[in-house]
């Protein structure tokens, strides 16, 4: 048994039985095995019930439908960035992502309504539900919200086209 799978079931009390399941389990997945054990930490660290919940994610690595933590995926996290968006919503949306069929269609898409929302990491968290469910997330309906990224590119352009009032420099005095 690997000494980091005996920490991880040190840690949650889980028996002999449960630790050799998930040492078998994550040494047929060696490419994902680190990814899967932090995500297992992440996941397991909230349950009631370590060992329950622990054997419903064996179950999905048998199935070959968990998924850890993956890999940090460039474009996202440059999204990330340009959004503003918060670590939570950044590596769920990673996860969600890393499942998805027509990855792109759907990041382009997201990007739509990132750039009228003024609470991007919020909508993230409530479209990660269609997004796990395989629906299209469709178009936004509303136009740039304030203080939302279009709403900010919006003001600033018109703020540079609009010259005269407020604003920096051409006023009296200086020097």
């Amino acid at each position: 048994i690997d000494p980091d799978v005996q920490e991880f079931c040190d840690r949650f009390s889980l028996d002999l039985r449960m630790t050799r399941m998930l040492n078998d389990e994550l040494n047929k997945r060696p490419d994902t095995w680190e990814g899967d054990l932090l995500a297992l930490y992440e996941i397991i660290e909230s349950a009631r019930v370590p060992a329950g919940l622990l054997m419903v994610k064996i179950k999905e690595m048998q199935a070959g439908t968990f998924v850890g933590k993956p890999k940090p995926d460039k474009e996202i996290q440059e999204m990330g960035k340009k959004y503003k968006l918060d670590d939570s919503a950044t590596q769920r949306l990673t996860e969600v992502m890393a499942k998805r069929e027509n990855r792109k269609d759907d990041l382009e898409k997201l990007e739509k309504h990132l750039k009228v929302s003024n609470k991007p990491s919020a909508l993230v968290m409530m479209m990660l539900g269609k997004l796990r469910k395989g629906e299209d997330i469709g178009d936004p309906e509303f136009k740039a919200a304030p203080g939302s990224y279009r709403w900010e590119r919006e003001v600033r352009k018109d703020f540079d086209i609009g010259g005269g009032k407020g604003g920096k420099g051409g006023g009296r005095g200086g020097g």
